[in-house]
């Protein structure tokens, strides 16, 4: 039985902590750790256990962790707060020092980091079994990245965090054991960063078998390890003079509050390593053609949120399996579509994301040259080579006559990622109304907060 049955089912663990206290069992029934080690089905699950903290790309990064809607890519129906969601509208005004969030790293990543130094320590070949050691080896470096991985998700959260990596506490441990004081964030930064590193020489950038596409591979390796030094480069931890004085219980400062220009240069030697080695192994942007035979944005931009995989979308790096994946896309996508069709109609974007898109020209619309036109209405469509019908539901059509001009001669991502009053409702087959009291705004929670909707973003692995 393969470990991509238990990731896709979410089985729960058969540990808790590592410990394996049975309730109402008979003697005979009870399973020690050792046990847990002598069948491969108890193994495949334990790291399958290890696995269930990967974030979900839809209802955890949207709404229990929040970090779409705290960085401004998002902004949520004012009047969603009536049902008091843990994230998605408490950035419109509500927080304060006592806010709750409902991330919850500090109760579930440590366990899981526990789990993975527990499996790298006991897990062995059970030939017998099916179980090689070029199985078991495999098993261990995805352990190993995954207790970075947790780690890393701690650190980027909270910052200099108590840090005692491969330590495994004994059950019967003193509260001293587990007094651990912070390190120094660039001190972990390295540690995690030599761990995903080593992790990655140790595993294939794609699995051969699709049984177990979802598992980690180099290439997930180096991804979270660029995304990590690329944070640790910047502005935020890198010379940020509010960290001065922030020390430890042995006095170490915890930041380096001097600018390193070093750290710049091994996260863009990180970015080049992933980019070769993906593009080595055959990971490649996603692209669609026109009738002419040239890439066609806009199909592409749609159709890389829709493509899986094994059906030639070779650009998705980290994909996310799990049973669940499913009940978030459909969590995200209910958001962005309208009350008519029974969903939630308020998942918009700000204007500053809409005048962040560039013009057609690949000019920022501040450029002088950019011939961008904020107020009045366009006086003829707007057409382009492309198969796309999501300008006006006419193939080629980008925007139709009178179209308000700050959306016109616009990116094709622009079009491809915001819903705005006038543009194309494929689903409905008209366009979209989001005036006050019109169609798709009537004023209640189930409406744009600011006249925008968000396109559908959220990948079916």
């Amino acid at each position: 039985m393969s470990l991509k049955k238990y990731i896709f089912a979410g089985l729960i663990g058969i540990v808790s902590l590592g410990s394996c206290t049975y309730l109402d069992k008979e003697p005979d029934t009870e399973i020690d750790i050792d046990m847990v080690f002598e069948n491969k089905t108890k193994v495949e699950s334990w790291l399958a256990n290890v696995y269930s903290r990967i974030p979900n790309p839809g209802n955890d990064w949207l709404n229990t962790y929040g970090w779409e809607v705290f960085a401004d890519d998002l902004t949520a129906s004012a009047r969603w707060q009536q049902w008091d969601w843990p994230n998605i509208t408490k950035i419109l005004g509500g927080w304060t020092p006592n806010t709750q969030w409902a991330g919850n790293f500090w109760d579930g990543l440590p366990r899981k980091i526990r789990q993975a130094y527990i499996f790298i320590e006991r897990v062995h070949a059970l030939p017998e079994a099916d179980l090689s050691q070029k199985e078991v080896d495999y098993m261990k470096a995805e352990a190993r990245f995954l207790a970075a991985y947790y780690w890393w998700q701690l650190l980027e959260t909270y910052g200099p965090i108590p840090f005692r990596p491969n330590y495994i506490a004994p059950t019967d441990f003193t509260l001293s054991d587990l007094m651990v004081g912070q390190r120094p964030f660039d001190e972990i930064v390295s540690h995690l960063d030599n761990e995903m590193l080593e992790a990655a020489k140790q595993l294939p950038p794609v699995w051969q078998s699709v049984e177990k596409y979802g598992r980690i591979t180099s290439v997930m390796c180096l991804t979270i390890r660029a995304k990590m030094l690329l944070f640790a480069a910047s502005p935020l931890v890198n010379g940020n003079e509010w960290y001065i004085g922030h020390k430890n219980k042995e006095g170490e400062e915890l930041f380096n509050s001097t600018y390193s220009q070093e750290k710049w240069v091994k996260a863009a030697e990180a970015c080049k390593l992933l980019l070769d080695e993906a593009d080595q192994a055959g990971y490649r942007l996603y692209v669609e053609y026109n009738e002419e035979g040239e890439i066609d944005p806009f199909t592409s931009l749609e159709n890389v949120w829709f493509t899986k995989f094994q059906d030639g979308n070779k650009e998705i790096l980290f994909p996310y399996t799990k049973q669940d994946a499913y009940q978030s896309y459909q969590f995200y996508t209910n958001k962005a579509v309208t009350k008519e069709y029974g969903g939630g109609n308020g998942l918009g974007v700000y204007q500053g994301l809409v005048d962040a898109f560039f013009m057609k020209n690949g000019l920022p619309i501040t450029d002088d040259n950019a011939e961008y036109v904020e107020g009045g209405f366009s006086t003829e469509k707007e057409t382009r080579v492309t198969e796309w019908t999501g300008g006006t539901g006419q193939k080629g059509e980008v925007t139709a006559e009178g179209t308000y001009n700050m959306y016109c001669n616009r990116e094709p991502r622009f079009y491809t990622t915001v819903s705005y009053n006038g543009s194309w409702y494929a689903l409905a087959g008209r366009k979209y109304e989001f005036f006050k009291n019109q169609k798709d705004n009537d004023y209640t929670h189930d409406a744009p907060q600011n006249g925008y909707l968000r396109e559908f973003g959220i990948r079916i692995a």
